[in-house]
C-alpha cells in the first residue's frame, strides 16, 4: 500500500504512485489522432494481477473525456481510491491530448488552405 497526497489530502492505495502514473501514461500513450479508432481500454497489467478498465467518450467538439477509469483486482473487485487516483493523474494527460490534436487539426486546415491559395497563382 502506498499513501499518496491527491490536493493535499493523503489517500491509501492498494498500488504504488508509480504504478498508478505508469498505467495513466500507458492509456494516454496509446490514444490514436484519429478519433474513429478511440476504443476503450480493457487489460490485464502487471502480470495479470490488475485489470485496468477506461472508457472513453467524445464530445460535440470532438473532445476525448474520461467517463470512467477503473482498476480491478484479481477477484474483479474496484480499488476505488487506486481508480481516483489514476483518474487525477489520466485527465490532465487526456486535456494535453485534445489539445495537441487540436493544434494538429489546425496547422493541416492551415497547409491545406495555403495549397489553394498556391494552385491559383
Amino acid at each position: 500500500m502506498g499513501a499518496q497526497h491527491l490536493n493535499p489530502v493523503p489517500i491509501m492505495c492498494q498500488l504504488t504512485q508509480w504504478q498508478i502514473q505508469h498505467l495513466a501514461t500507458h492509456v494516454a500513450d496509446n490514444l490514436p489522432f484519429r478519433l474513429d479508432e478511440l476504443e476503450d481500454v480493457d487489460q490485464l497489467m502487471f502480470g495479470d494481477s490488475i485489470r485496468l478498465c477506461v472508457d472513453f467518450d467524445v464530445d460535440a467538439l470532438n473532445n476525448v473525456t474520461v467517463s470512467e477509469a477503473e482498476i480491478l483486482d484479481r477477484d474483479w473487485d474496484i480499488l476505488h481510491t487506486d481508480s481516483f487516483a489514476l483518474l487525477h493523474y489520466l485527465e490532465p494527460m487526456v486535456e494535453r491530448y485534445n489539445l495537441y490534436r487540436q493544434q494538429a487539426v489546425a496547422q493541416c486546415r492551415d497547409v491545406q488552405y495555403e495549397t489553394q491559395q498556391g494552385r491559383y497563382f
